[in-house]
Order: structure tokens, then C-alpha cells, then sequence
């Protein structure tokens, strides 16, 4: 096994021996092994490949035209997903370790101490340093030495920008050449090692809450800055620990206005400042915890908020610096002495908390700092929001900075203990390279910055998808257009009204209200009154209850409804803070005022297709709201077309709506009118992935006992269902022959069940499929705060759903060709969350938009995606709904992601042995592989490539047959001939394997030329190169437990050729293993790509190597990426490792999800465990298996024509998948 040269780097050349030793006992010296710098090293500016004039010659039509769309979508308010053009801010090698959980957003850190890279918001990336945002000390000794700095070195060359002038005040005096950083994803330590004052040795510990198969605390936004003071010298000193934070989430926006500071305690002595942040562009709200701990040695003053622009009157920047260098801490009036003001646009404010401890000679002392934000909501583009994952355990209010703050310090050593014992097995093997136990970590890194979001399945649906949108345009509604919005419901019907749900029966009515970010909501009034003033509802509550109201409280956070004619408002706390309150259920009897008001409800009726708007914070509800008992249907009949009328009945506590069949719902009141299955079908309730594997029907019910729920979880939604009284009287004869017909139905047609969202679908004029997504149905009661019943709405087992980025340059959620190779640390670390994933591909694997796009190569116009096709991504301004962001090419008509779809499914299946997940899969799973059968032109069983860049080397031309698709081809028809067996489709089975053998021997020989695979079949100047990853099908057989593709001679002699040409051939092995190379060692420069060396090609080139027994080489292979991209030799790709560089070490995009493909590696080296159990090898012999049974009707219904809209055409394709799924049965 190879080692390079500066391979290990040990601690003690960064840090002086006498320093680790005292630092050792309590986790606060750096690790034996990790990545290093010095903090004063420089930190060079990274250099953008470059096209050749050549490559420049053909894109330049595309070019043009992409040019074209980021100009139409920058007029329309949006990005695009891909944009060369812009030019931000030059990048630069100094980023460290981010700080934060998975998917709730994340903050860098630069290794030199500032924080930097801010993805807060969805797709938005600010690279530029808050440089307010600073650890610094303050060091007094007995003998009057006094010593001060902020914690970063140097200068910053920022600091000469005018919005940072304010902080050229303070004492930047560090120059950091005895100062080191070492880094072990996700934890990292700063050791200043004397400096500034030499007799003072200081620790940073950096720890965020990543822990594998933890799904609860890997979610939480939130880290700890755990430092460990020890005095060396002779006399006692007084140490002060600042932390500055400003109100900012990245760029310029501390000056957009609207942010205010406020002083916290929490429990345990944390203690810290709230910082509230009005996001732009009406985005969630986002509010910051910085905060300390006081103990028995620490004392922990605040600064709530200081100005960063020093006007006169105010606390300046300059003044929070001087008051803390001269007195060690803050004044203790300063929590309460500073009204809470609101910032005004063009001013910035920030805040600081500072930590003093006494320390004796030789004496060593710790002090732990949080850092948290909680933004529960993720909006994205087009308006849709989802609640974050750790709103599960936290809520949804917008109040949980101040828990998370505090649970990250009482809580962040179990963390600790709990990665130790992760990372331990793999950081003292010895056997393994040393630059590859710590890089394998460290690549990690990308699950947290690379914009990845987490959502929690119920509230993501049924708090967001049944909601009316933010109505901020009903403040500028035309008279007209509210009569137009004027209509009347019939008794019972549930509407949501913008977080006020309504159920209204002949006996009582049951409000919901989540008065969020809501101003006021005022009765017979068209205007909401912005300007008045939030008052608490104690008195209202107390008037109200006094009339007999028992759900009723005096809570002044209770925003019970209290009678419909009352003004409401958000009441104020004793600091004159607004209350941002959690949902609050109120019960009125019909014989309250509040049930007799005259009247109709306003409302927006709109079609399914049409995007939700969002309104700014003081104008989100509806100000005319009007409720009477109506038992009229005749307005609710207009909603659906008359043939799909629905079945309304009533019971004592609520309404069900059925719909039978397949209804497709023209124009319905935007609210929480659904339909699904009625108590007693629960058991028939089956998930299948059809057009958006759903059931026939969904219900929203509102139930008014404490009956206990009985939750629901589907493969692409987890319900949050309301048990129904078992004796319930309103459900007639009728409703029970409708549910017995509807098992019937069920049984005949498991693979054609129509899915219904009250938030969207496309009109159906009888010429359009109509798309519609699962809706969670919610319970409501009405002796339960908003926390108490949200707690039960979600199984023990549901992790929620996860997205993130293809890079942050090429903005698309979950970009799947890339993900096949990034895939394996999702697996290895968080199984479920893979699987979950899967199953969103897999459900829009079946799923069809007739939407018009421009693919730009070409300029063709086609569908944005079509049935069978595996998507490219799941979007980008409006994910899970509009997938395929990606327009350069018509993936539909890509070679690879039908195969990767399959190859991914049946590995995660294999890994995890999850039978669920296999049968729910499995129709995709035929579909996509009958989809791909059609591009067998010559019938010899292997898909032929169209002669354009059809796969994930998309500028990159293939002819023929390839040895990368074709490749993966073979290998998806063995993993679907395994899987069809395991899950007793024995028939099919024989028909995947037959068509394996005469692919296989096709493959063969037209590609095999006695050394390796050609590139493709074709005859132009490049297609005998070597393509370092033409056995990524191969490897995925190794990964599953399948036999190999090939004999083992000729899969050793291919890799033998990459490695001998491929990686050593450039450069010596030190850069990876380049894309394409000829067979007389030249590099292959027929597109940019072919000469690009791909860091995740590479460490899956060497996972290959390992399970073929080359590990030497594989582990040499690899180290070509570390040397390049992360050692001290290296361009200083550490912590944003590219796609690729080319052969002088240029990058191309920044931060990229492929290379997470090295654990790949380590799947491989623990392959005998991993598989233990799980392998399914079987023998390949022509003469045991038959023609392919499923494969010709299902080809023909997924022709290359793109199939009628119409719903029985869709339906004719989705029985040819039940035909194929179920031929045994």
C-alpha cells in the first residue's frame, strides 16, 4: 500500500508537544489525524477552467441561447440553474469545516476563523465573510498586561469596505504563525498556541451535531464552540471570550431593514441574545442564538445590540469593543438598558456575549458557546413552503433559537461521544492510508454545506399544501375582484383560511389559528389594519370565557378564536416583543354570537395549476372572514365537474368527502377541501407507485374526542389521518356499498390510483393529464395546543425528506446521475433518508408534466417530463412538483438514468433488505426498464446511444453502443432480474436474464478489443479511447452482491489499462484518473469533459479496483484527488472539492455532490460485512430462461412518441406495469 510523501502531518508540527499534553485529557488537543493549516497561511484565489477556442466553436449557439434564458428568468424574478455568466465574488482556499446539521441550512467557516459561505435560504449561496461575525479575547494580568485581539489573523482586506469601517476600531493584533486549525469532519479544533498573550495556550473545539442514523439531532441547526483556556504563566490572569454575531444571513442583507436584537436566559445558566431577522423577498423569517454558559467559573455578560454604523446616540461597535477591553464584561443593565428597536434599511446592528473567567497559574479552564437559528419554514421560488425537520422536535412557532441554543451546550458532548465512537474504528486502522481515514470524513462535508434541506413529511403537506396561500392580495384587491372571490360553502365543509382552518356543522363552529407573522386579523373590515397597535388578548380571553366558552384561556400566548367579531392582535410580552404564537385550538358553541354571524366567506377560487403567493408579514390573513351555518351544496357542486360530484356525508364531528374513481378536480375553493378513503378502508390502503402513489382519496377531519392517533405513512407522504368515531351514525348504506365498491376497484386497478393536492394540479379539459400531488390529512382537536397535536401526527419511523444541491454552481435539487455515484454515503450513514430519496424518483419516474420546455442544445421543444423517464433532478424553484430543472438536453431521452434508477434501488434494497421499499419500487423499477427497451433499435438487447451527449458526460458525444451506458444497461438487467426473483416474479425474471445474455454477448463483442472496452461503437477519432469509468456498471454488481458483468480477467485487464494510462500517465498518479485517454497516451480533447479529470469518477474508479483486488492501486488512484485537492502541495480545494480539474488544476464547479462517492471506497473495504446475508449471486446460462414476457406491450406504450395526455392512455400504460408486476399472481 502506497503512502504519500506528506501523507501524515503530525500534530506536533503544528502545535508544540508541551501544548498537545496539556490539552489531551479533555478532548481540546487536536486529533492525531486530520487535516491542517496554519492560520497564517495565505489563502491563494482558485482559477476557473477555461474553454479551448475549439470547444468555444461549438457551444457558442448554446451559449447564446442560455444567455437568453438567464435573462428571460432574471426578468421573472428567478435564477437559473445553470449560469457560466455569473461572475461573484473570486473563491478562494480558505474554507474549514461548516457549522451546523443537515438540511437547515448552513453557515461556513473558513479555517482562519471567519464565517462565510451562508445558505440560509434555498439556492442562495453568499460566499462574502460577515466579518462582525468573530470569537475574540481579552487577557488582563495582576501585573497590569493587558492583551487584545479578535481571534482571526491579520488583517482582513475586507475590512477596507465602507460597511466595515465600524470594525477597523477593533484590535485586529493576531498574526497567527504559532495559531494551527485541524479539521475532522464534523468536528474542529483551533489551537492558539501562545498567542496573543504567550503564556496563555487556547483551544477551539468546533463540534455540529452530525451523527449517523441519528435522525433527530443530525437535523438540528445548531453548533458549539467549546474552548479550553490554560494559563502557563507565573502570575493569575482574567481571560474574556467575546462572540459577535450580526443580524445577517450572508450579502448586503444587514442593511435591507426590519431586524431587532433581545436579551435571553434559558435554564443551566445559558445565557445569550436573540437576533430576528426579516428575510427578504418574503421569505421566512429567520431568527439567530448566540449564547454562553454561566457556571460556578464563568460569567457570562451581554451586549443585546450594538451599531455597526455608529450614528449619533447610538452604541457603536467601537463602544461594545472599548467597554469589554476595558472592563472584561458587559454592564449589567445592558440587557434591559437597550430598547428594543427596530433596525431601519441602510443600518445594520449586531450583538455580542462575553465570557470572563478567573484563571490561576497552571490552571486550566473551559468555556462553552452556541451558536443556533431556527427558520422553521423553507420557502422555495414559486411559493411553496415545507416545515424543516427539526421543527418535529422543536416546533413550528419560530421560538426554538433559545432551546436549540441551550441544548446544543448541555448536549454537545454526548455528540461527541457519539462520532468518536463513529470515526474511532476507521481513524486507527492502520492498515488503511492516513491522508484516507481523515479525507474520508472530511468529504462529508458536503451533506451539511451543499445547500441540503431536510423536510419533515407532515408538516411539509398538511400545513403547507392544503393552506390557502399568504393573501397578501386581498389589501389590493379591486372591489371586483372580492365579489368575484364571494362564495358559500355548505355546513360541514372544512376550509383553511390562511392558518385559519374552519369546520362548520349544524352544531358548533372549531377554529385553527396560527396567527404567525400575522399583524392583525380584524372583522368586517376589507383593509387590515396595519398600523395598529398588538395588544394582549388576556382581557378578550377573559370577557370571552366569561360567556361560557370553555375552550377558551387567559394565557396572553393563547390566539383562541374568541368571537368572530372581535379584533384580534398579536399580544405584546412585558419587553414589548412580539409573541410569535404556536397554533391554538378553540372550540365555539352555536349558541355564541361568534356562531351567528350573517354572512358569506371570502375566498380565492383558482386553478389547481396556478403558484401560491406569499404576502409580507403584517398582511397574511384574510380580513373579512364570514361564517354562517349553510346547508346549501349548491356552490360546492360547482367546484367539481358534475359527472365527478363528490359524496358528502356527515357525522356528528365531521365531514367526508368521497370521490370515486379518478375525478379530476377543474377549480376548487384553494383551501382544505380533500377526499380520501372513509374509516374502515384503512386497512386496504396500499402504496403503489403509480402516477404519484397515493390513494383514491384523502379526508380531512376534525375530531372532537382524545381518541388516540392512528398515523399513516405512504412512500411519498406519512398522513397525519383523525381516527373516526367508531360510533359514528352518519355514514348511511350508501357510503358502505361506495367503500366496498371502492375495494373492488382497488383490487382491479392497484396501479392506476389517482392522487389528489388541494394546493395544485393541471386543468383537465379532457385533453390533459392531470398531476396532482399526495395531501396529508390533518386531525384538529380542540383540547390540544398546535405542539401537542403536531407531535402526534408523524410515525416514530418517518424521517421526513431530503434534498440537496448537484453544486453550488449548478443549482438543481438531487441531480441523479450525480447522485448515483454520491448515493453511497447516504446509504452507509443515513440508510432511510437514502431510501426516501429513491422513492421520490421513484414516484416521479411515473409520473408525466405536459408543460412546454426549450431544451437549449438544439433549441427543441419538448415536454418537462415525460412518463418512464427517470427525471434528471427534482428541480429547483418548485421541487417534487416541477422536476427537471436540467434544460440543456431532453434527459428523457438520456441513456444512464433509467439505469441508475434501477441499479440504486435494487443496491439500497439488497443493503438495507427494507421489503417495503422493494415493492413499492418495483413498478418504477419495470417501467423504467421497459422505457429503456425502446432504444434498442437493432433488437440485439443492448440500447443503443443517439449520437449526442446522452448521459451524465453531457458535452461529451456518444455513437452507438457505449461502454458507459451499455455498460449500465447489463448491469440493470441483472439487478432487475435478482430483484424480480426476491420478490417472486419468476417469469420476469427469466426475461431480464435472457435479454442479459444476448445483451451481453452484443456488448462484448462490439466493444471488447482484447485490452479494455472502447468508448463507443462508433468510428470517429475518439471511439477506441479509454474511459476511466466504463465499469461503473460493474462496480454497482460488486456493491449488490451480483455476480460480475464480465469474466474476472477481462474486468482486471480493463482496469489495469485506466490505471497504467488514465491516472498514471498524467502527472504521475498526483491528479486522479483523467476522464478519456487514448490508446497511444495522449489525453482525449474532443470536449472539455474527455479531458477533465472528475474527482468522483475517480474514487469510484478505485472502489472498483479494491473489490477487483488492485488495492494498491485503487488506494494510489485516489490519492491523486487528496494531493490535488487537499493537501499543502495542493490548488486548495479543501472543503469544496470540484467536479473536476483539468490537467494544469483548473476547477470547474465548486463544491460538488460526486465526490461524497468515496465512500464508495469504504463500502468496498467493509463489503464482506455490509453484504453479510444480503448476497444473491446466480448463474447466467442462455438455455434456462425465455424471451421477454413483459417487455413488448410495455415498450410499445412507452414508445418513442410521446403518449397522449389523456388519462386511459395513462392508465393503459400503468396496467402494462401491473401486467408485468403481478404476471404470476
Amino acid at each position: 500500500m502506497t503512502s504519500s510523501k506528506k501523507m501524515l502531518w503530525p500534530a506536533s508540527d503544528y502545535v508544540s508537544q508541551s501544548t498537545i499534553d496539556l490539552l489531551e485529557s479533555d478532548q481540546a488537543a487536536p486529533p492525531q489525524l486530520a487535516w491542517r493549516r496554519r492560520l497564517n497561511r495565505h489563502a491563494n484565489h482558485l482559477t476557473e477552467f477555461n474553454v479551448t477556442f475549439r470547444e468555444a466553436l461549438k457551444m457558442v449557439k448554446l451559449g447564446v441561447r442560455l444567455w437568453a434564458y438567464i435573462q428571460a428568468e432574471k426578468s421573472q424574478g428567478r435564477t437559473s440553474p445553470i449560469d457560466p455568466f455569473r461572475r461573484e465574488l473570486r473563491p478562494s482556499a480558505c474554507q474549514g469545516v461548516p457549522v451546523g446539521g443537515m438540511g437547515s441550512g448552513s453557515i461556513g467557516r473558513g479555517y482562519r476563523g471567519e464565517f462565510r459561505r451562508w445558505q440560509l435560504i434555498p439556492g442562495v449561496c453568499e460566499e462574502a465573510p460577515v466579518l462582525a461575525n468573530q470569537f475574540s479575547v481579552f487577557i488582563s494580568r495582576d501585573q497590569g498586561t493587558k492583551y487584545s485581539s479578535v481571534l482571526y489573523p491579520g488583517q482582513p482586506k475586507e475590512l477596507g469596505a465602507i460597511e466595515n469601517l465600524a470594525l477597523s476600531s477593533w484590535d485586529w493584533n493576531m498574526e497567527g504563525q504559532h495559531s494551527s486549525y485541524h479539521a475532522v469532519f464534523p468536528r474542529a479544533w483551533t489551537i492558539y498556541d501562545g498567542e496573543p498573550d504567550p503564556e496563555l495556550k487556547i483551544s477551539c473545539r468546533q463540534i455540529s451535531p452530525f451523527i449517523p442514523h441519528n435522525y433527530r439531532e443530525s437535523c438540528l441547526p445548531s453548533c458549539v464552540f467549546s474552548y479550553t483556556i490554560v494559563n502557563t504563566g507565573e502570575s493569575s490572569a482574567t481571560v474574556s471570550l467575546l462572540f459577535s454575531w450580526m443580524n445577517s444571513v450572508g450579502g448586503v442583507s444587514h442593511f435591507s431593514g426590519g431586524h431587532f436584537n433581545e436579551y435571553f436566559e434559558e435554564d443551566n445558566g445559558v445565557t445569550g441574545v436573540l437576533l430576528h431577522h426579516k428575510t427578504a423577498k418574503s421569505h421566512p423569517p429567520l431568527t439567530f442564538a448566540i449564547a454562553a454558559q454561566n457556571t460556578s467559573d464563568v460569567y457570562v455578560s451581554v451586549c443585546p445590540c450594538f451599531s455597526l454604523v455608529g450614528n449619533e446616540g447610538e452604541f457603536s461597535a467601537r463602544d461594545m469593543w472599548n467597554e469589554i477591553k476595558e472592563n472584561g464584561v458587559f454592564n449589567k443593565d445592558h440587557k434591559n438598558s437597550f430598547p428594543i428597536s427596530v433596525s431601519r434599511s441602510g443600518h445594520s446592528i449586531a450583538s455580542a456575549v462575553a465570557a470572563q473567567v478567573s484563571l490561576q497559574p497552571s490552571e486550566k479552564k473551559t468555556v462553552n458557546f452556541s451558536l443556533a437559528w431556527d427558520s422553521p419554514k423553507v420557502k422555495f421560488l414559486k411559493g411553496r413552503s415545507y416545515y424543516r425537520r427539526y421543527t418535529k422536535f422543536y416546533g413550528f412557532s419560530g421560538k426554538a433559537a433559545t432551546r436549540l441554543a441551550h441544548d446544543a451546550i448541555t448536549d454537545f458532548q454526548k455528540w461527541e461521544d457519539a462520532i468518536l465512537k463513529w470515526q474511532d474504528p476507521i481513524l486507527t486502522n492502520e492498515f488503511l492510508p492516513e491522508w484516507y481515514r481523515f479525507t474520508l470524513f472530511n468529504e462529508l462535508y458536503y451533506l451539511v454545506a451543499g445547500g441540503t434541506i431536510w423536510t419533515d413529511t407532515e408538516r411539509r403537506e398538511a400545513f403547507e399544501k392544503v393552506r390557502l396561500t399568504d393573501y397578501s392580495m386581498y389589501n389590493g384587491a379591486s372591489n371586483n375582484d372580492k365579489e368575484d372571490q364571494t362564495s358559500e360553502i355548505p355546513s360541514g365543509t372544512v376550509l383553511e383560511l390562511d392558518n385559519v382552518s374552519w369546520t362548520n356543522d349544524s352544531s358548533e363552529v372549531v377554529a385553527v389559528i396560527s396567527c404567525e407573522n400575522v399583524t392583525s386579523l380584524q372583522h368586517n373590515e376589507d383593509q387590515i389594519d396595519e398600523k395598529s397597535e398588538r395588544t394582549p388578548l388576556q382581557d378578550k380571553g377573559n370577557e370571552n370565557c366569561e360567556k361560557g366558552n370553555e375552550a377558551c384561556r387567559t394565557d396572553p400566548e393563547d390566539f383562541s378564536l374568541l368571537n368572530a367579531s372581535d379584533d384580534i392582535y398579536l399580544p405584546q410580552s412585558e419587553n414589548g416583543n412580539t409573541h410569535t404564537p404556536d397554533l391554538r385550538v378553540c372550540k365555539l358553541s352555536s349558541s355564541d354570537d361568534a356562531c351567528t354571524v350573517s354572512g358569506k366567506i371570502r375566498m380565492d377560487r383558482r386553478k389547481f395549476s396556478n403558484n401560491t403567493r406569499d404576502s409580507e408579514p403584517c398582511s397574511s390573513l384574510m380580513s373579512n372572514l364570514l361564517m354562517s351555518n349553510l346547508d346549501d351544496q349548491s356552490t360546492f357542486r360547482n367546484m367539481f365537474p358534475l359527472q365527478q360530484m363528490p359524496h358528502v356525508s356527515y357525522s356528528s364531528d365531521c365531514l367526508i368527502l368521497d370521490v370515486k374513481g379518478e375525478s379530476h378536480l377543474k377549480e376548487v375553493v384553494l383551501g382544505s377541501i380533500v377526499v380520501n378513503k372513509v374509516e374502515g378502508q384503512e386497512d386496504e390502503r396500499r402504496t403503489h407507485s403509480t402516477v404519484k402513489d397515493s390513494e383514491d382519496s384523502e379526508v380531512i377531519r376534525v375530531h372532537e374526542q382524545e381518541n388516540e392517533v392512528e398515523d399513516q405513512e405512504d412512500e411519498r407522504q406519512e398522513y397525519c389521518t383523525v381516527e373516526e368515531s367508531e360510533d359514528s351514525e352518519a355514514i348511511g348504506a350508501r357510503e358502505q356499498e361506495d367503500k366496498r365498491q371502492d375495494q373492488v376497484d382497488e383490487r382491479q386497478e392497484s396501479s392506476t390510483i389517482v392522487e389528489y393536492e388541494a394546493n395544485e394540479a393541471i386543468e383537465d379539459n379532457g385533453n390533459e393529464v392531470q398531476e396532482v400531488r399526495g395531501q396529508e390529512s390533518c386531525r384538529v382537536s380542540k383540547d390540544r395546543g398546535a405542539n401537542e397535536v403536531i407531535g402526534d401526527l408523524e410515525e416514530e419511523d418517518s424521517v421526513g425528506h431530503f434534498l440537496y444541491l448537484e453544486g453550488l454552481e449548478y443549482v438543481m435539487w438531487c441531480t441523479y446521475d450525480v447522485h448515483f455515484y454520491a448515493s453511497f454515503a447516504l446509504l452507509s450513514l443515513f440508510p432511510r433518508l437514502e431510501l426516501c430519496v429513491q422513492q421520490d424518483f421513484s414516484t416521479a419516474t411515473l409520473s408525466q408534466n405536459m408543460e412546454k420546455t426549450k431544451f437549449l442544445t438544439d433549441a427543441d421543444w419538448g415536454i418537462r417530463k415525460v412518463l418512464g423517464a427517470v427525471p434528471h433532478d427534482l428541480g429547483m424553484h418548485d421541487p417534487w412538483i416541477e422536476v427537471n430543472a436540467y434544460n440543456i438536453h431532453d434527459t428523457s431521452k438520456w441513456k444512464d438514468l433509467n439505469c441508475k434508477f434501477v441499479l440504486q434501488v435494487y443496491r439500497d434494497f439488497v443493503v438495507t433488505q427494507d421489503m417495503d421499499f422493494a415493492n413499492k419500487t418495483w413498478p418504477s423499477v419495470c417501467t423504467a426498464m421497459a422505457y429503456m427497451d425502446k432504444f434498442d433499435k437493432d433488437r440485439d438487447g443492448l440500447i443503443e446511444n443517439d449520437g449526442f451527449p446522452d448521459q451524465t458526460y453531457d458535452t461529451w458525444t456518444v455513437h452507438g453502443v457505449s461502454a458507459y451506458c451499455g455498460g449500465l444497461w447489463l448491469a440493470a438487467l441483472q439487478a432487475s432480474a435478482s430483484m424480480a426473483e426476491l420478490l417472486h416474479h419468476k417469469d420476469i425474471a427469466k426475461s431480464f436474464r435472457f435479454k442479459f445474455n444476448q445483451a451481453k454477448e452484443a456488448y462484448e463483442r462490439k466493444l471488447w478489443n482484447g485490452t479494455y472496452f472502447n468508448y463507443d461503437s462508433g468510428v470517429s477519432s475518439n471511439s477506441n479511447s479509454i474511459q476511466a469509468d466504463q465499469l461503473a456498471g460493474q462496480m454497482y454488481m460488486y456493491a449488490s452482491g451480483l455476480t460480475p458483468l464480465f469474466e474476472s480477467e477481462k474486468i482486471t485487464s480493463t482496469l489495469r489499462k485506466i490505471f497504467e494510462y488514465n491516472v498514471m500517465k498524467v502527472n504521475g498518479g498526483k491528479y486522479g484518473a483523467i476522464n478519456g485517454m487514448h490508446p497511444d497516451g495522449k489525453v482525449d480533447e474532443t470536449c472539455m469533459q474527455s479531458r477533465e479529470i472528475w474527482t468522483g469518477v475517480t474514487y469510484l474508479l478505485a472502489a472498483t479496483m479494491i473489490y477487483a483486488g488492485m488495492k494498491e492501486a485503487a488506494f494510489q488512484t485516489a490519492e491523486g484527488i487528496f494531493h490535488t485537492g487537499w493537501s499543502e502541495e495542493g490548488f486548495g480545494y479543501s472543503f469544496q472539492t470540484p467536479e473536476g480539474w483539468t490537467v494544469n488544476g483548473h476547477y470547474r464547479s465548486l463544491a460538488y455532490m460526486r465526490p461524497l462517492s468515496i465512500w464508495a471506497m469504504q463500502v468496498a473495504l467493509d463489503s464482506q460485512d455490509l453484504l453479510h446475508n444480503a448476497r444473491c449471486k446466480h448463474t447466467a446460462h442462455s438455455h434456462l430462461f425465455a424471451p421477454a414476457v413483459g417487455f413488448p406491450p410495455k415498450t410499445e406504450a412507452l414508445g418513442e412518441d410521446v403518449p397522449s395526455p389523456a388519462t386511459e392512455i395513462l392508465h393503459s400504460c400503468l396496467r402494462c406495469t401491473h401486467d408485468c408486476v403481478h404476471r404470476e399472481v
